[in-house]
């Protein structure tokens, strides 16, 4: 299956690398129609598991309502996309003066997510520190926003183009863009939330685990 427009991922990747050193998330429209309608029936027929719907506590409280799937065949629609993105990814950073992540990329960690329309989607967080260089979510389809924020509350918010066929990127510890300059590893990792979610709305999202 071609999975990709006629995707500019190579000749974007400087506005891409800048956005994630200054904002923190950036996206890039990538799948075809075709492809995502096909990804959209296999997304409905997975096996989900609701998620606890507060995590954390006091000041550090998150709230969501989303399901989520970890368990993908080896056969999945899912994993061949995972490997033609990482492979067009590989391909582009490689024509780079200066490689910008501090190990390859290896995007090993996967899950797809469901949010219900009317789902408060999920509150201002930062993902873990065990994920390294980059987050990469693209969303299949359903209305929905996407914001990276300067803290917990949600001040300063910056929408980020989450319309249906786009890749997110979001920066995460080991992307030299900010390590230089951001001495602390939780300001490398963006506050951001998920919101007004006003259909359903399924998400495939890539990150990478070293160790």
């Amino acid at each position: 299956m071609q999975f990709f427009l006629n995707h500019t991922l190579e000749s974007s990747l400087p506005a891409i690398l800048e956005a994630l050193t200054n904002i923190g998330a950036t996206s890039l429209p990538i799948l075809t129609p075709e492809c995502r309608a096909e990804l959209v029936r296999t997304a409905q027929n997975l096996p989900y598991q609701y998620q606890t719907e507060e995590v954390g506590k006091s000041d550090r409280l998150v709230r969501q309502q989303l399901a989520s799937c970890e368990d993908l065949s080896q056969a999945s629609l899912f994993l061949q996309l995972r490997d033609a993105f990482q492979n067009l990814l590989t391909e582009s950073l490689a024509k780079l003066d200066v490689y910008p992540f501090a190990f390859p990329i290896d995007l090993n960690t996967m899950v797809v997510q469901k949010y219900e329309p009317g789902s408060i989607g999920i509150t201002p967080h930062k993902d873990g520190k065990r994920y390294k260089n980059l987050v990469c979510i693209f969303v299949l389809t359903g209305k929905g926003k996407f914001y990276v924020c300067s803290d917990r509350a949600g001040n300063h918010p910056i929408e980020i183009d989450a319309s249906g066929g786009n890749v997110l990127f979001m920066r995460a510890p080991g992307f030299y863009g900010v390590e230089n300059r951001l001495a602390a590893l939780d300001e490398i990792r963006p506050f951001h939330l998920i919101t007004d979610i006003q259909t359903q709305r399924y998400t495939f999202a890539l990150r990478q685990q070293v160790g």
